[in-house]
């Protein structure tokens, strides 16, 4: 090699690794906002990403990203645009990790094609139903200033057609949508729908337990999040905030939720007051009505309930209703007289008192029914009567954050036992039943289960099983969502389902 041309080997060798150093500078220490664009069909991770022909294949804190995508870090401001009518498909073991936080008047957005301008329809995300129990977008620690829009979350978890029944019901295949399992505040999700997560069908071999899919998750301490024109269907629960520590200016707003929705809402009652809810509805979801239930047990809309003859039950329901509402109870369908409270207790039940209950919630703007609690009532006087023995004890495990955690018990007894899950000596709503599972599992659901067996004859409590965690728009302009303008009046919506006490 003559010297000429090794000197100039040497200074392109050299003006490589300073526009190196350059691009490590700009991933590492990039001060202002920016767009960036995902493509998953066309794109590439070693693209720059900061424009729809240098678009990156995977999101920013996704498992799979590689190259810039995977270095990338979100900062306040930026906007992440994905293109319409493609499908980004989840094969990370966790989904998309929310790592980064906006702040006022610089959001950090998550759009799926709003202004539709890139692609056509909206962008979706799936994991092509496979069993890895993904949620879409998870966010390990409490989030804030983000916002969600024109996403459509399609086909995580569950099947596509009826699996064939084996004889015993199937064990669920997880989907989730948006999980912030300790938190989020100054949040916004608007335009996203959310279809086919987790199974979706009334036959054997479905079970209630076997339907587990969830649109989204809201736990912890979590504030002023708006959920914004949202649709839900094909699905187990649309907005679950059971599990949450504090709400506080949450509105869910101008939702439907239809076409096969167990659980439209899982709200605690002790946090309804924190929770607005207006301009929502819910339809086509009779399939999981008690009549139309063809699976394994009773109907996933259905909530059962024992007593002892001689003791005192109680149901309560609340709904969020502008006007406030007022409630009347049913027994089989027929209204029972005087029972116009938010509570019904009953002293001294009877036989007489084995029946199906329901409360209506009615205002000037409409009336909404309750799902169904069946309460079975039988003495204790019986020779053949056997106290609750527990024959399988829940198991304690170790698992990785935002999994799914199962947990199963078996009991023997005559009748046979009702089942209570309890964590830490605490009961919560809907969980009943001999498995009890747990999606977007986190730090906040550390702790002892316990399954508590009860018939007319005693009750018996099981071994505590210990879950612990392991590791198995434009640039520089703020995105500001629109916050929705309350109506007048709102038909009431049930917001916590009856349960006896």
């Amino acid at each position: 090699m003559n010297p000429l041309t090794a000197l100039r080997t040497q200074i392109s060798n050299t003006s490589g690794l300073l526009r190196g150093a350059l691009l490590l500078a700009t991933l590492v220490c990039r001060l202002s906002a920016a767009t960036y664009y995902v493509d998953y069909s066309s794109g590439s991770d070693t693209n720059t990403g900061t424009s729809t022909a240098t678009a990156w294949k995977h999101c920013p804190g996704d498992s799979a990203a590689t190259g810039a995508a995977s270095m990338m870090s979100l900062v306040p401001g930026d906007t992440v645009s994905f293109k319409g009518g493609v499908s980004y498909v989840l094969t990370g073991a966790t989904g998309i990790a929310l790592r980064w936080n906006g702040a006022s008047g610089s959001l950090i957005v998550y759009d799926g094609n709003s202004a539709n301008t890139w692609g056509s329809g909206r962008a979706t995300f799936t994991d092509n139903r496979g069993a890895s129990s993904i949620t879409a977008f998870s966010a390990a620690n409490a989030v804030s200033h983000l916002t969600f829009k024109n996403l459509e979350f399609a086909g995580i978890g569950g099947a596509a057609a009826l699996p064939a029944d084996a004889g015993s019901a199937s064990a669920p295949r997880f989907g989730g949508g948006l999980a912030f399992s300790a938190g989020a505040s100054e949040t916004t999700i608007a335009s996203c729908v959310f279809r086919d997560l987790g199974y979706a069908f009334n036959q054997k071999p479905m079970s209630a337990a076997s339907l587990n899919g969830v649109a989204v998750v809201l736990r912890g301490t979590s504030s002023t999040v708006t959920i914004d024109g949202c649709t839900f269907s094909r699905l187990s629960t649309g907005i679950a905030m059971t599990g949450a520590s504090s709400l506080s200016g949450v509105k869910i707003a101008n939702c439907a939720f239809t076409d096969s929705v167990v659980w439209p809402l899982d709200l605690p009652a002790n946090l309804s007051s924190g929770v607005s809810i207006y301009g929502c509805a819910e339809s086509n979801n009779a399939q999981f009505a008690r009549s139309a239930w063809t699976g394994y047990g009773e109907s996933p809309r259905v909530t059962s309930r024992a007593a002892t003859a001689g003791a005192s039950v109680s149901f309560t329901a609340t709904a969020a209703a502008l006007p406030s509402a007022t409630f009347q109870w049913y027994k089989d369908a027929q209204a029972i007289s005087g029972a116009t409270n938010s509570t019904l207790t009953l002293s001294s039940v009877s036989a007489d008192n084995t029946g199906v209950y329901t409360a209506s919630a009615t205002n000037s703007a409409g009336s909404t029914l309750s799902h169904e609690t069946v309460l079975t009532v039988t003495g204790n006087s019986s020779g053949s009567n056997a106290a609750p023995a527990i024959t399988t004890q829940p198991a304690s495990q170790t698992v990785a954050t935002n999994s799914t955690v199962t947990l199963t018990v078996a009991a023997s007894g005559s009748p046979a036992p009702t089942i209570q899950w309890l964590r830490n000596g605490s009961t919560f709503n809907g969980w009943t039943g001999t498995t009890l599972s747990l999606p977007g599992f986190s730090s906040n659901d550390v702790g002892a289960y316990t399954a508590v067996a009860t018939n007319a004859s005693g009750s018996a409590t099981s071994a505590a099983a210990v879950i612990s965690l392991g590791s198995p728009s434009t640039p520089n302009t703020p995105n500001t969502p629109t916050t929705p303008t309350a109506p007048t009046n709102v038909a009431p919506a049930i917001t916590t389902q009856p349960a006896s006490q």
